[in-house]
Formats: C-alpha cells, structure tokens, sequence
C-alpha cells in the first residue's frame, strides 16, 4: 500500500542528499522515479532545466511544478508510470498539489515522498508543510 510521506528539516541538513540516494536507490532494482521541484526555486535551473543539487556536487534532472499546476498533467508527458514520485521543495506546493498527491497515492497506488522545509524564519508554516501535515501518511 503506497504512502505520502513528508521529510523535513532545517536548510543544509541534507534534505537534497537523501532525496537523489533514494532516486538512485529505486533506480538499482530498474524502478524509475519522477523527481519533481518548484518552479519557485531557480537555483538550480540551467536554462528551461530544473535539476535537483545537493552540496555534495550530485545532481539529477527534475520536472518543475508550478502551484496551479495540474500534477497528472506531469504524469501524462513521461513516458512511464513511475514507481515513486519524490517532490523536492515541498514547502512550496499548494493545498490543490497536496490534494493531487494524495489521489495519487490513493488512487494509483503510486507512493510520493515529499522533501521540504517547515516553517519560514519567523516560525510559521509554510502553506505547503502545512497541508502535508494534515495529509502525510508517515512524518
């Protein structure tokens, strides 16, 4: 039974690390991931690129996620069904991202892992962490 599962932390805790270990570890038994990460965040981007990086100097292509954007819609233009979906910058989906989600996991048996932060510098939570501790099947 697949699970939505959200992972955070503070920044440079290792979040983007763990996230490409685990791409990589589905990707050693032939099961391909869908890493996906926000729009919101460019650091990474080469062009049109998006790419997930960590500190270490490692990093793997990503498919960008805008907070409207219809998360099935990704789905449809690979060429796969994947066996994980993995989110990076969690924080920054919306409440309709959550929800697709977690139909995804739901209804397609597809696990997702979220990776992201909790809370902005002042201590609230950001509106995604928010919604994935409503709907997170394992924190």
């Amino acid at each position: 039974m697949a699970k939505l599962k959200f992972i955070y932390s503070v920044m440079n805790a290792g979040k983007s690390t763990h996230l490409l270990q685990l791409a990589h570890n589905y990707s050693v038994f032939q099961n391909k991931t869908l890493l996906i990460t926000s729009d919101l965040d460019t650091r990474s981007k080469v062009g049109e690129q998006y790419f997930v990086e960590s500190r270490l100097g490692i990093k793997k292509e990503a498919i960008p996620y805008g907070r409207e954007q219809d998360i099935q819609e990704i789905l449809e233009k690979v060429d796969f069904v994947p066996s994980c979906i993995v989110v990076d910058e969690a924080q920054f989906l919306s409440p309709y991202n959550v929800q697709q989600l977690t139909d995804l996991v739901d209804f397609m048996n597809i696990p997702v892992v979220c990776y992201g932060l909790r809370t902005v510098s002042f201590g609230n939570l950001f509106e995604g962490s928010e919604e994935l501790f409503k709907h997170a099947d394992k924190i």
